[in-house]
């Protein structure tokens, strides 16, 4: 946390000369939106001045709520590295100028350390993969025969593959994640995965905050590929769309995500984050 007034003052300054963009999270019951971005043009001792450019029109019942904004920097001096912050802060005026919504905000005592949960994507670390498995959602499900009860096919990637270095989770976040397949493996396993293809995920994951693992049942679609033009492996970014919990009686249930957040994946790689932000290595 930031309480120094220099330091705030410092804060505010490279926000503006960096054209930092600020995210503002609106509370749930004051609008259907999840988020604006907007952009600090000025700031003095007692107010942030804001622009939003984005933003058609606005409802004068927002005037005095309570609202949380999250932005970055990076540092200049030495290695570059990003730093998230957010705060809290009232609205006090609002007003349209030449199609662009000006926001004064009562400016905040204190700046805390950290990004949005839902956006904060970490990279990751494959010692904390404890488990993991993917299936295409249509090779899932086992059906029940005549010899056999319903059960799981057998995965197309699992913990072996992230062992050996021809597949990776490169990033996670709470509502999606990059995952690179070496040119070998997908060779060698005739993975044809493009664009809107449904993945089943299941990962078990380290904690060490907590002292144990925990289970995450996920479904994603791809939503993009892109091959190295000289190794030819190929990095995915994978949105999560449903969250499954095992009910009492061992049946899945899925949950639609919604606002790309799962929240206790959320949580997970904010504890990460903030591990990593204690020992000086958080760049993201």
């Amino acid at each position: 946390m930031i309480t120094s007034p220099d330091k705030l003052q410092a804060c505010f300054q490279a926000a503006q000369d960096q054209r930092s963009k600020l995210i503002i999270v609106m509370p749930q019951e004051a609008t259907s939106m999840d988020s604006l971005e907007a952009s600090l043009e000025d700031f003095d001792e007692n107010h942030l001045y804001l622009e939003i450019s984005t933003l058609e029109n606005y409802s004068n019942s927002w005037h005095d709520l309570e609202i949380i904004c999250y932005f970055r920097l990076t540092q200049k001096k030495g290695p570059q590295k990003e730093m998230f912050f957010n705060f809290g802060a009232r609205i006090v005026e609002l007003a349209k100028k030449e199609k662009i919504v000006k926001m004064v905000l009562q400016r905040p005592q204190k700046l805390d350390i950290g990004q949005r949960r839902s956006s904060m994507r970490i990279e990751m670390d494959q010692n904390l993969m404890v488990n993991f498995c993917i299936w295409e959602e249509h090779r899932f499900i086992r059906p029940r025969t005549k010899d056999t009860k319903t059960g799981l096919y057998s995965p197309r990637i699992n913990l072996d593959y992230i062992q050996e270095g021809s597949f990776s989770v490169v990033d996670l976040s709470a509502g999606g994640m990059k995952v690179r397949a070496t040119s070998r493996l997908i060779k060698e396993l005739e993975l044809d995965w493009n664009r809107g293809l449904v993945l089943v995920i299941w990962m078990n994951l380290d904690d060490p905050e907590k002292a144990k693992s925990q289970d995450f049942w996920i479904k994603g679609r791809i939503r993009y590929s892109m091959e190295d033009f000289f190794s030819k492996d190929v990095d995915m970014g994978v949105e999560f769309t449903h969250y499954g919990q095992i009910s009492p009686d061992k049946k899945m249930k899925w949950q639609a995500v919604r606002d790309h957040n799962i929240e206790p994946l959320g949580n997970w790689t904010y504890r990460r984050y903030m591990e990593n932000y204690r020992k000086g290595v958080a760049t993201s």
